[in-house]
């Protein structure tokens, strides 16, 4: 026979996937807008080129807004 805790485990594991889930989907529609605003401001670049200004921008090591990140560096943290 199955426990409540058994069945409150499985529903918490659903809930854990399906919000991961959500969350890699929201990563992946945010990279999308981020390469269409590069190929906005980029019009005469190759999708190419846009993946690599993507790439640059998805390994700038602290931030790449035009201003430095205010989050400490791996380093610093504790």
């Amino acid at each position: 026979m199955t426990s409540a805790s058994d069945l409150s485990a499985g529903t918490d594991t659903k809930s854990a996937e399906t919000r991961l889930r959500v969350a890699l989907d929201l990563v992946e529609a945010g990279l999308e807008i981020h390469w269409w605003r590069l190929r906005r401001e980029h019009p005469e670049a190759t999708d190419a080129e846009i993946d690599a200004l993507q790439a640059a921008w998805l390994r700038a090591p602290r931030g790449d807004a035009g201003r430095p990140s205010t989050r400490p560096s791996s380093a610093t943290a504790a």
